[in-house]
Parts: structure tokens; C-alpha cells; sequence
């Protein structure tokens, strides 16, 4: 009768199947829609905000394009609907972007969702100069607010079962987008 609460967002999916396989037959529930840390942290620290920039194609090796092309033929091969990111460096490699919200690893806190038709990144705009947001609009990627991931999860409908990896998204977003798709998982 005992419950284990926690933020889903801090855990990976992974994780969270291997705590419920072991705690669920024991008979403790467990809940991670909460935020107790934020609860009682009135002067927490707002999430990073260190500017974006874009790596150059002579840097990287290939243009966002090409990368997005790439993907999207694979996913349309395997006749998934999408692809859902969590992971920092596949995104920053993905669109080559760089950014400083990480210490020592030049990443952007950021989720990306990638399908035949879309490409939206989830992150701060803020931190965005106006030259990069506009080369990623080039590029067909759509920039959106970071914490909106979730709401959009939650109401994905796609033409096929979404790519996922358990190891690098984390529990809240798998049970968002498990709420109306498929799920691939790596």
C-alpha cells in the first residue's frame, strides 16, 4: 500500500519499467506526476539559458537538410510515424546546434520530434538569435517552447508508431506519447 512518488521528468523510461517490475508486485504504487523538489524549493534556479549557435556545415560534415532528409527516408522505410529526441547530443548533432546548458558538453536543453511533415524543436526561443531561428525555419524546423513537449505528446496522433529510446527520454514524455501512438523503442 506503500507509494513511491517522483518527478517523470528526471527518469528515464527504462528506469521507470525496471522500478515498476519490481515494486508493482509487492504491491506499491507509484506516482510521477509530481515535482516535490519544486514544491519546497521557493528560490530554485531557473533552467539554463545560454545562447545557441549554429556549427558550420565545414564543422559538421553535412547540412541540417541532408541530416533531416536522411532520417525522414529511414523513417519512411520503416513506416514510422515519427521519431521523438531527448536525447541533447543526437539534437544538437541532428540540426547542428550548439549551445552552453550543459557544462562541458556544448548542448541546448531541448526536444526534438521529427516526421515526414514536421520537425519541431522544443526549446527557449530566447536564446535563439533571430539568424539561426530563421535558417532552422529554412530548414523546415519549427521552434517551440521547451516545457510544451509534454501538451504536444499528449495529443500526437501519428501515421505510424513514434521512435523512441528508453534509456534517453524520460517517463513523463513515454506516457504522454503513449496516450494515442505506437511505440517503437531502441
Amino acid at each position: 500500500g506503500q507509494c513511491l512518488a517522483f518527478d517523470g521528468r528526471t527518469v528515464t523510461a527504462r528506469r521507470f519499467h525496471a522500478l515498476e517490475a519490481a515494486l508493482l508486485p509487492a504491491g506499491i504504487r507509484m506516482r510521477t506526476d509530481l515535482d516535490l523538489p519544486g514544491d519546497v524549493w521557493p528560490d530554485r534556479p531557473a533552467l539554463s539559458a545560454a545562447p545557441v549557435w549554429a556549427l558550420e556545415d565545414a564543422y559538421s560534415g553535412r547540412g541540417r537538410a541532408d541530416k533531416l532528409e536522411e532520417i525522414r527516408a529511414v523513417l519512411a522505410e520503416k513506416h514510422a510515424g515519427g521519431l521523438l529526441l531527448s536525447s541533447l547530443d543526437d539534437i544538437a548533432w541532428l540540426l547542428n546546434i550548439r549551445g552552453g546548458d550543459v557544462a562541458c558538453c556544448p548542448v541546448v536543453l531541448s526536444y526534438l520530434f521529427l516526421s515526414a511533415a514536421q520537425a519541431l524543436l522544443f526549446a527557449n526561443a530566447s536564446v535563439f538569435p533571430p539568424a539561426l531561428v530563421q535558417a532552422l525555419a529554412k530548414d523546415g524546423v519549427e521552434l517551440r517552447p521547451y516545457n510544451d513537449v509534454y501538451a504536444f505528446a499528449a495529443a500526437l496522433k501519428a501515421d505510424g508508431p513514434v521512435w523512441l529510446d528508453e534509456d534517453k527520454t524520460n517517463c513523463a514524455l513515454l506516457s504522454a506519447v503513449k496516450t494515442h501512438c505506437e511505440i517503437f523503442t531502441a
